[in-house]
């Protein structure tokens, strides 16, 4: 999918995701919800150019209010977005649930069927960049809570995770080095899909992959060193990691994937 398709389809999502009071949604939307919900509210939140992201306000059939954020973007590649959201920030949240939205759901509109969501407890985040200290922490504990829990002992991820709208190549393989020196070449194939093939880089990827990732990433797995899988942010930037606006922890979500802490 192009980048003009994709930003086609996020353009689609502003008609069938209304902005106001007392909106009508899209009724798949709705039976994500808690039964018996009715929308308060409806307002733009963050900005994308790869999806479409709102902030909505609920009432729960009890009379309380709560607040999700929903994502959304179209066709296979939006699809693929979505489900690997979900999987992936689903893992993430059962072992550092204090840092990551919860994840409510994800599917297909169905007054546009080509057009997908992702929902989730939205969190009140400022613009401020993490405590360095607080977000390493973080970080860490990820790591440490999920080392030797890869489901298949291996490094990689059971479903199609991205960067922006960029896949990554998540096949399960036996070694870090492997798994590194595939998710390169699948960026760099993205690279030359979008800008064209160019000497200079055709050149610098062939000393990448046969010097640079064996001599930097081999010595961890060889001569008796052993290294486990773990879960891994791969898209750690402060678009995606920003403070809690109410006790200044780190919320950080998207693109996990079993592989090792560099």
């Amino acid at each position: 999918m192009s980048t003009e398709e994709i930003a086609k389809g996020v353009a689609e999502a502003e008609e069938i995701d209304p902005l106001g009071l007392n909106v009508v949604l899209d009724k798949s939307l709705m039976t994500a919800f808690p039964e018996g919900s009715t929308v308060i509210e409806v307002t733009p939140s963050g900005a994308s150019a790869w999806v479409k992201t709102i902030k909505i306000d609920i009432q729960l059939q009890d009379g309380t209010v709560k607040s999700y954020f929903k994502k959304g973007a179209p066709g296979k590649r939006g699809l693929e977005m979505m489900e690997g959201t979900y999987i992936s920030e689903k893992l993430i949240h059962s072992f550092v649930p204090e840092h990551v939205p919860a994840p409510l759901a994800f599917g297909s509109y169905e007054s546009i069927p080509n057009m997908h969501y992702y929902i989730c407890d939205y969190v009140d985040m400022t613009d401020d960049l993490p405590d360095p200290v607080r977000f390493g922490q973080a970080l860490a504990k990820l790591h440490l809570n999920s080392m030797g829990k890869s489901p298949t002992g291996q490094y990689g991820f059971p479903v199609t995770t991205h960067l922006a709208f960029v896949p990554n190549d998540n096949t399960w393989t036996g070694t870090w080095t492997e798994w590194f020196a595939n998710a390169m070449r699948k960026m760099l194939e993205e690279e030359e899909r979008s800008h064209g093939q160019d000497d200079e880089l055709d050149r610098l990827k062939d000393s990448l992959f046969a010097k640079v990732i064996p001599r930097l990433l081999r010595p961890m797995e060889t001569g008796g060193n052993r290294i486990e899988p773990c879960l891994c942010h791969s898209d750690v930037w402060p678009g995606n990691v920003k403070p809690n606006a109410d006790d200044e922890d780190a919320a950080e979500h998207r693109d996990i994937a079993w592989a090792a802490p560099m």
